[in-house]
């Protein structure tokens, strides 16, 4: 058998008698994905990114403010980037260097054995800010059973897969970032809570905006959105964090 190839280009090859197959990634270097993110239409972008890992990107219309190139890339991330996390870490990057304006959904395959000693149920992703130099937990589902994960995130950076230490109180809550500028930032974060901790937020009014629980990470993300979805008002809002008998109120900024 003779095997002849096209490129993505229409370029053919010269017949050959042996062939190797490579699965095209968009352009982007070895061990990376790249493809393009619309702003007027819904879009994915799948493949590996070597070692047999798969990615995908789901991104809504409207989650960047123009036309972006997105380069995902794996990488052996240094120990003080997020310690105590494991070695399954990206890079995601995009030309030109804008941020998204809304939140979009992050899938990746991975092995059981890659989590260590972590429980697959305590699993997140964490974004590293270097602003902060720290690391921040994302809203992330675990499907053990197929070894996947898939994060919300809001803001491209290095990433990394750990957990986080669980709390037994309210009173470590924080909410993030604050003020909250619901154009840019996507979502809120309220995290370290306890599992399962219900959360209440109000207007200063006292008027009920949302009443939810916490995953089982201590983790939850707000949309500037009240219990019928629909988008509230740029103001000052009360987060009321409660679990067993202790409990922490936060003030948090929102500005349209």
């Amino acid at each position: 058998m003779r095997v002849i190839a096209s490129n993505p280009f229409g370029q053919l090859s010269q017949f050959s008698n042996t062939v190797t197959t490579q699965t095209f990634n968009g352009g982007a270097p070895p061990g990376s994905l790249a493809g393009d993110i619309l702003r007027d239409s819904n879009s994915e972008l799948s493949g590996s990114i070597g070692n047999g890992r798969l990615v995908l990107v789901r991104a809504p219309a409207q989650t960047f403010s123009s036309n972006v190139r997105v380069t995902i890339s794996s990488f052996t991330p240094p120990a003080v980037l997020c310690p105590g996390a494991t070695s399954i870490a990206f890079s995601i990057v995009n030309d030109p260097g804008l941020q998204p304006i809304g939140s979009l959904y992050f899938s990746f395959s991975f092995l059981p054995a890659e989590l260590g000693t972590i429980p697959a149920s305590r699993a997140l992703l964490l974004r590293y800010d270097p602003v902060s130099n720290t690391c921040v937990p994302l809203e992330t589902s675990v499907d053990a059973a197929n070894g996947w994960m898939t994060a919300r995130i809001n803001h491209f950076s290095l990433f990394q897969v750990g957990t986080v230490p669980l709390t037994t109180t309210a009173e470590t809550a924080r909410v993030f970032p604050n003020p909250y500028y619901a154009a840019r930032d996507g979502y809120v974060t309220i995290d370290n809570v306890p599992p399962l901790a219900r959360v209440r937020i109000f207007t200063l009014r006292g008027e009920p905006v949302l009443d939810v629980k916490a995953n089982s990470a201590g983790l939850l993300t707000w949309s500037g959105t009240n219990g019928h979805g629909r988008t509230v008002a740029s103001g000052v809002y009360l987060v009321m964090v409660e679990s067993g008998g202790s409990k922490k109120l936060l003030k948090l900024a929102v500005i349209r």
